[in-house]
């Protein structure tokens, strides 16, 4: 009987592949773009809502309109946001494409490792250096926090939880794309083709109908929408998670030199038609939990009867909510309080020094000294 090769451990490919990830220059160059994008998007944040809470503070019924979440963390994250779609894919794609430059991925697959081990190690890694590209993003929290800001846990942690599924779902396009091509260079502009492709969609959907809202509901952008409106959207947390596994799944099949097309397309024909199957149940999931604050809601519709309001006032609500089912309103005062809002009049300017000077050198200092390590690795090799 044949017997099976050994299965390798996993920790010291996990090693490799972060070492690499730590010591490359794409991860470095993101997090010097990042801290100015990401301080800038904060300060300017900080200012606006400022400007609205002045006449707020006086005004209880303006008050309960201003929302930390809408105000600054959805603003913060925008910076982020674009940070990741634009320049997360060159990090991805490294990690895949210098070992097919440099022949080093033919020496990994004949190690006694899976092709399943050796993407989820280099995903790991990728999800590592999303974890660093956080870092000024939680500066800016903190920084909101001092100031004397309100932070609702469940807000924060269901916008986060959404820009890590999209930061992974860009990810795992990168891998693909690379997996496909046979240069960086080629592998960059695909991913960004598709990423970018998707911003297009969205545009092409503005104040139009029919098929231009069918493709814009695909696009990237909109898988996150639902996590900036402070809504954690079950089918869509299951489409992305289906979509980045069938992606790194395809990057398996594709990555590996020598193997025929056919069995390739084969496989990646198995791959997409499960992957289809599983979002459209997915998205039979209608569960969608609001987790804002203030519990927002626009449009409500029951029994046939349909109203619309942009106030979250139990005073404005309640009625309509009584009118559309048909039943008395109880007595003044058993209603429950509104949500008071969190107006604050500060100042983030004295952050720019954070931003702009003190993280900025972090990161270069960080980025030099893995530059040494690498050096003196190869000294010794």
């Amino acid at each position: 009987m044949r017997s099976r090769r050994p299965i390798a451990p996993l920790a010291p490919l996990l090693r490799k592949e972060i070492r690499e990830l730590a010591t490359g220059n794409p991860l470095w160059v993101l997090m010097l773009l990042l801290s100015p994008l990401v301080g800038y998007s904060f300060i300017q944040a900080v200012a606006l809502y400022a400007e609205a809470s002045r006449p707020a503070l006086s005004i209880p019924e303006l008050a309960r309109q201003l929302s930390p979440f809408d105000g600054i963390l959805v603003p913060t994250l925008g910076g982020f946001y674009l940070a990741i779609t634009l320049l997360f894919p060159f990090i991805a794609i490294r990690l895949v494409a210098s070992e097919k430059a440099s022949g080093g991925l033919k020496l990994l697959v004949q190690l006694p490792y899976r092709l399943t081990g050796l993407v989820a190690a280099k995903f790991a890694a990728l999800t590592l250096a999303w974890l660093v590209a956080l870092i000024p993003v939680l500066s800016a929290l903190a920084g909101w926090a001092f100031l004397g800001g309100h932070l609702d846990i469940h807000e924060t942690a269901t916008l986060l939880l959404g820009h890590l599924l999209y930061a992974a779902l860009i990810g795992a396009i990168a891998f693909l794309a690379a997996a496909l091509t046979e240069g960086g260079a080629t592998a960059a502009i695909l991913a960004l083709a598709v990423t970018l492709g998707s911003w297009v969609l969205d545009f092409a959907a503005l104040d139009r109908g029919g098929v231009s809202s069918v493709l814009a509901s695909l696009s990237l952008t909109a898988l996150l929408r639902p996590f900036e409106q402070g809504l954690l959207s079950i089918p869509n947390i299951l489409a992305m998670l289906i979509a980045t596994a069938g992606l790194l799944a395809l990057t398996a099949i594709w990555l590996p030199p020598g193997t025929s097309l056919r069995r390739k397309l084969s496989g990646s024909a198995l791959i997409i038609g499960a992957a289809g199957i599983l979002i459209g149940g997915a998205a039979q999931a209608a569960i969608v939990l609001d987790v804002t604050a203030d519990r927002r809601e626009i449009v409500m519709t029951y029994d046939g009867r349909s109203a619309t309001t942009r106030s979250t006032g139990a005073g404005e609500m309640l009625p309509i909510l009584y009118d559309l089912a048909r039943v008395s309103s109880p007595a003044p005062g058993t209603t429950g309080s509104d949500e008071p809002g969190y107006p604050l009049v500060a100042d983030a300017s004295n952050s720019a020094v954070w931003f702009y000077g003190v993280e900025p050198f972090a990161f270069a200092a960080a980025w030099w000294f893995a530059a040494g390590n690498r050096r003196i690795r190869w000294r010794r090799f």
